[in-house]
């Protein structure tokens, strides 16, 4: 992902796709099965996710030898001590190769930021240098709102090849503050 000056933003399907479906890999119950809608998982949740992983792997292999480089940083960040489902961590290792990894944020904000600015910043080689600025640690303060805002809008998008649906869409166009 990244924000321009402008305030678009940029996000690959490969990168949504992937940090959705590190999260519905340690889903259960209702949230599985509304993840399982969102993404489309058509298949059973273990074929689900072998069709992922091969599908990472063909991107790195189109690329091998080429002048092109396929980098990604996916990683799931938990709060120290919280329950996971059981297969949970071979799950995120095995089909994502990528370990689960703990940040505090309760006790220690801009210190967990500055890590995973760090790390982000590694992965992608200082492409992405600063995915959550200072003080930006939780999303935005109006995602974090039920109330519809003065920019939120009624639109249409395209949710099978043959067919549309409406939805609620937010512009944005002010700096966000953090959620309270």
């Amino acid at each position: 992902m990244a924000e321009t000056e402008g305030g678009n933003l940029v996000a690959s399907p490969h990168g949504i796709t992937f940090a959705l479906g590190m999260i519905y890999a340690g889903a259960a119950g209702d949230t599985a099965t509304e993840m399982k809608s969102v993404l489309h998982a058509d298949l059973p949740l273990a074929e689900w996710q072998e069709g992922i992983n091969a599908y990472d792997l063909s991107l790195h292999a189109r690329t091998s030898g080429s002048p092109t480089e396929w980098r990604s940083a996916n990683k799931v960040w938990t709060e120290p001590g919280l329950p996971l489902r059981p297969n949970y961590l071979d799950v995120l290792i095995g089909v994502y190769g990528s370990p689960l990894a703990e940040a505090d944020f309760s006790t220690a904000p801009e210190a967990e930021r500055d890590i995973i600015n760090e790390w982000v910043a590694r992965q992608t080689r200082d492409r992405i240098d600063e995915l959550f600025p200072p003080g930006r640690s939780t999303p935005p303060h109006d995602w974090c709102s039920s109330t519809p805002s003065p920019s939120t809008h009624r639109g249409s998008f395209r949710s099978t090849p043959n067919g549309r649906r409406a939805a609620s869409s937010r512009d944005r166009t002010a700096p966000p503050s953090a959620c309270p």
